[in-house]
């Protein structure tokens, strides 16, 4: 049956319902202050048998062909007692409650499978992988990606919880990635493990790059498949740099970003610039890629004409800083494309609404923060590119440009969220 089409059932809904009280209790136990000691003691005496309870629960799962999402529960119920496990190992639950091989079990056996795409997501990515893709990344369709995204939160806090289980997970990966016989698609997911547990301990990863780049990363790169090498670029741009100056990691990993960011794919194109900004500013990196340059500008111009992305306007803007005079003879272009992108986007700010009984949808309040995110992002790049050493021709050209930007965003209403910028 259909894991989705189950979350209406009224025994689902039951527990589910009753998870989330489990949840909200085992949230109680990181801030004590909000509950009596009484209250306390009860819920830290009650974890450890309600942990037992949901790691039976997702265990009764390995009998059933997780790959086809055939078996009957409901996904509502199924993220939840993800999101139960992740407060409980936030809660630091004393070791001796839970025995390391019943996580490996939950992780390895079931959890891996929940972070690859289903097939009802699956649906989504073939009509469009550039929505389903932004989607993903902006949480907006929590329905379809509950399951996922709190699979995913669970993997963070138990790496958080137990500190080898980090090296558990990647040489797992190793195993999956060198057995020829991995689905892609497998194999994707666990880089979106990967990614949730960089967020929080990226700088654990940056002590031995080498280990992670040739054992884990490079095999994965090897299977050219764009939405791993998509993963594999969020992940490069997650840790920052490259972190070594041995010449064979970062000519792969520069040759990689290269030739990504000149693929069919968009999502691949717009990690590939992300990261590639994230590495413009090591030495050895920018050695390899200035050879590159006017290519990998060519690209992120034409990605900033079809995508207003924050991405491709902080790549940009690392770019100018990092190669100042290198960009020179680009300055002018690039200062042309970044106005038009500011212009375009400027449009979905529309007059700033002043009636405190008006609330907007929390959604469009987002989107809203997210376009002047943006917007702000594109002023700091223009800023860059006149403080980079550019021609004084080009100046004189430019300068009734940057006056009109200055006397529209002074006297517009609608700009006075970003006055500080301008």
């Amino acid at each position: 049956k259909d894991a989705c089409a189950m979350d209406s059932h009224p025994f689902f809904k039951m527990q589910k319902n009753a998870l989330e009280l489990l949840s909200k209790l085992a949230f109680h136990t990181t801030h004590p202050e909000r509950v009596s000691k009484e209250v306390l003691d009860c819920i830290h005496q009650a974890l450890p048998t309600l942990l037992n309870t949901s790691m039976t629960y997702l265990s009764q799962l390995l009998k059933s062909d997780l790959s086809q999402n055939a078996y009957a529960h409901s996904n509502a119920v199924t993220a939840q007692h993800y999101k139960f496990l992740y407060y409980v190992f936030q809660a630091n639950v004393k070791k001796e409650f839970i025995k390391p091989e019943a996580i490996q079990i939950i992780v390895f056996d079931v959890l891996v499978h929940h972070l690859s795409m289903q097939s009802y997501e699956q649906e989504f990515w073939a009509e469009d992988q550039k929505q389903y893709f932004f989607a993903l990344r902006n949480m907006k369709n929590e329905v379809l990606f509950r399951v996922k995204l709190a699979a995913q939160d669970a993997l963070v806090f138990i790496s958080k919880y137990d500190e080898s289980f980090i090296g558990k997970y990647l040489g797992f990966m190793e195993e999956a990635v060198q057995n020829p016989n991995t689905k892609n698609s497998f194999l994707e997911g666990l880089l979106f493990g990967l990614e949730g547990i960089l967020v929080y301990t990226s700088k654990k990863f940056q002590k031995a790059p080498e280990n992670l780049f040739k054992r884990i990363l490079f095999p994965f790169i090897d299977r050219k498949d764009p939405l791993i090498l998509t993963r594999v670029c969020s992940i490069i741009a997650l840790l920052g740099k490259v972190g070594t100056e041995n010449p064979e990691i970062v000519t792969k990993v520069c040759m990689t970003l290269c030739y990504s960011i000149q693929s069919d794919s968009i999502i691949l194109n717009l990690a590939a610039l992300k990261a590639l900004g994230a590495i413009f500013s090591e030495p050895k990196p920018r050695e390899y890629l200035q050879k590159d340059l006017p290519h990998i500008l060519g690209h992120a111009m034409s990605l900033l004409k079809s995508e207003n992305t924050d991405e491709v306007v902080k790549a940009l803007k690392n770019l100018i800083s990092s190669f100042s005079a290198e960009t020179r003879q680009f300055a002018r272009g690039l200062f042309e494309r970044l106005l038009e992108a500011f212009w375009s986007l400027s449009e979905g700010l529309g007059e700033e609404n002043e009636d405190e009984n008006d609330e907007n949808d929390d959604i469009e309040t987002i989107e809203r923060s997210d376009l002047i995110e943006l917007i702000e992002s594109c002023l700091l790049a223009l800023c860059q590119i006149l403080y980079s050493d550019i021609d004084p021709s080009d100046y004189l050209i430019l300068q009734p440009s940057v006056l009109n930007l200055l006397g529209n965003c002074l006297t517009q209403k609608k700009f006075r969220c970003i006055f500080d910028k301008v």
